[in-house]
């Protein structure tokens, strides 16, 4: 690989994957916020450290599930849950498929057919397009965006009893 020239005022580590950033900014950034949205008139903070550990969690999750090395589709509005499924699933070494929420059903059910995405993480709100890439492809497991809490707390149980799979993958 090419090395990158280093710039005396601009001095930063040298990061080649997602894993890679996301690992150097909560090491440097630790508690600083990474994110700030608005859900049900709260603001709710994440910071570098939390977003690394909800990742981690959301992974191993996913690994232990059987969803490795695979292709997974998401499909919903800009949020944390949608970030946080695009992290867990590339810093796993698996693609992630974003499929545009503008699209016709039909052109989704394609989308994810084509891709052999063998998981859909779905918000609510698209939740309906979901049901019917279902109907055309059975065997299509789906999640919704709201259990990502649940996916989080047992991929966290996970990793407290010693599951660090996930942890250990090599991005190349």
């Amino acid at each position: 690989m090419k090395k990158r020239q280093q710039y005396e005022l601009y001095s930063h580590p040298q990061v080649y994957t997602l894993k890679e950033l996301l690992l150097s900014c909560s090491e440097r950034f630790g508690e600083k916020p990474a994110f700030r949205f608005q859900r049900r008139k709260s603001e709710i903070m994440v910071s570098h450290l939390q977003f690394k550990n909800d990742v981690m969690a959301l992974g191993s999750w996913l690994w232990k599930e059987g969803y490795q090395k695979c292709h997974v589709a998401v499909l919903g509005e800009n949020s944390y849950e949608w970030i946080l499924s695009h992290f867990a699933v590339t810093c796993g070494g698996s693609v992630i498929v974003p499929i545009d929420k503008e699209l016709s059903g039909a052109e989704a059910v394609s989308l994810v057919r084509e891709s052999d995405s063998t998981l859909l993480i779905c918000s609510e709100t698209y939740w309906d397009v979901a049901e019917q890439i279902r109907e055309e492809i059975p065997q299509l497991t789906c999640v919704s965006m709201k259990e990502i809490p649940r996916c989080i707390e047992k991929g966290n149980e996970l990793i407290q009893t010693g599951y660090e799979d996930y942890q250990q993958v090599k991005i190349l």
